[in-house]
């Protein structure tokens, strides 16, 4: 099973199964198992249930959600191909519900404009990562503030499906009981009360004019 694609700006497509992390460098015949990278908890990544991939940093890092482990954390060097993975991971950054994302399993990932790191998960809410002020970007991570919200900050459920920001830099929040607008640290809720179809919402996309689109 296959659950989310991504391109990072060195070519390699980032694969999430349930069987592991798969990394395919798309410069080479991608019908060859040559062209293929598969990362596993045998080589060192913490699981082996993979849900969603958001680049960040400007491209230079890969943000990985898991189905039971939280959300990881990879530096990725400029001209980086997918064989050299291995040196990648004794570097790799751990969220989890330990550090206070609420739950360990990531729906989505959506870095803002603040340079902040949203998560969505199942069972835990929304949580926002804030890198801190550092030398250098892994003490920034590090020393990273991780500020959980659900129904007690007034996130209307636990369940957060979509997540992703608009022009004017308002947090929207997809679950599975309607839409959330936060906005300084107040949450908005739509729902079919007001005009949506649904209450479920799955996905969100805004457009350069301003429209949010379910």
């Amino acid at each position: 099973n296959v659950y989310d694609l991504c391109l990072d700006g060195n070519g390699n497509m980032w694969i999430a199964t349930d069987r592991g992390l798969t990394i395919c460098d798309t410069k080479l015949d991608v019908s060859s198992s040559q062209s293929y990278e598969i990362v596993t908890t045998q080589r060192g990544f913490p699981s082996d249930v993979i849900t969603c991939f958001a680049l960040a940093n400007g491209g230079k890092e890969i943000w990985i959600g898991t189905g039971d482990k939280g959300v990881v954390a990879l530096q990725l060097p400029a001209g980086f191909i997918n064989r050299n993975i291995p040196t990648l991971l004794p570097g790799m950054r751990v969220f989890n519900s330990y550090l206070g994302t609420g739950s360990d399993f990531i729906e989505c990932i959506c870095p803002d404009s603040r340079g902040n790191i949203w998560i969505g998960t199942t069972g835990g809410g929304a949580t926002r990562i804030t890198p801190a002020t550092a030398a250098n970007r892994t003490l920034s991570l590090d020393q990273a503030n991780v500020k959980n919200y659900n129904t007690r900050q007034g996130l209307n459920y636990f369940n957060v499906q979509s997540i992703m920001e608009d022009r004017e830099g308002n947090i929207w929040l997809g679950t599975d009981v309607g839409l959330n607008k936060y906005r300084g640290e107040r949450f908005t809720l739509y729902d079919r009360q007001d005009g949506l179809s649904n209450d479920i919402v799955w996905a969100t996309c805004a457009t350069k004019n301003g429209d949010v689109w379910l």
